[in-house]
């Protein structure tokens, strides 16, 4: 009980928050990425339907830069939503 009841609130709050943006950020990132990489390509692709796009942009991207390339900007992302999700509740 060396830590006052403010600041063991303050803590559980903060870990929380980042704790639930690493979660979300997991889930979401790789989702995220490919539709980005979609919007930068516009309407330019030859394939026909929307999903057939999604495994198309994955398997580029697998194929660049490893399963890795799906989470690039993962740490921004994190202290981001963490911050905000610190501040916010």
């Amino acid at each position: 009980d060396s830590i006052p009841a403010l600041g063991q609130q303050g803590i559980i709050q903060v870990s929380s928050a980042f704790s639930a943006a690493l979660a979300a950020s997991l889930l979401t990132q790789p989702l995220d990425t490919i539709k980005t990489r979609l919007q930068v390509k516009g309407g330019a692709s030859k394939v026909s339907s929307k999903s057939a796009m999604v495994v198309s942009v994955f398997k580029e991207l697998t194929a660049s830069s490893g399963l890795s390339g799906m989470y690039q900007g993962l740490l921004p992302r994190v202290t981001h939503m963490g911050v905000w999700g610190s501040i916010i509740s």
